[in-house]
């Protein structure tokens, strides 16, 4: 269902009532420019929240709404602080920084799972 449902808002066009003045306006924009971060951020949130606090935990860790808090707060931070200043980044070195950012996370998720 939610594949017609794209369909039929991508064959409606430009110039349909729901393209024109729902999804251009501000709030849907935001929520599209966040979309990514929230895709990479809350699936660790979740994992890690399930692995330290069990079902039925009374922590506010453990408690969905609060991750999902965390993974907006994370995904808005995260637009701003590296989306943003990579996308309009003029350097010829933006690969190999990405590279080191991409080794250096991939590094420190090593350490935290033997830590942890």
């Amino acid at each position: 269902m939610p594949t017609f449902g794209a369909a039929a808002i991508i064959l409606a066009g430009n110039g349909s009532l729901i393209n024109t003045y729902i999804l251009s306006s501000r709030p849907f924009v935001f929520i599209g420019e966040i979309s990514y971060s929230m895709y990479l951020w809350h699936w660790p949130l979740l994992v890690f929240s399930r692995i330290f606090y069990r079902k039925g935990s009374k922590s506010l860790l453990g408690q969905t709404y609060i991750i999902f808090s965390i993974t907006l707060v994370l995904s808005i931070l995260s637009l701003y602080i590296i989306e943003n200043p990579f996308r309009h980044k003029k350097s010829k070195f933006v690969v190999i920084e990405l590279l080191i950012a991409m080794i250096s996370l991939g590094a420190f998720t090593y350490v935290m799972s033997k830590i942890l």
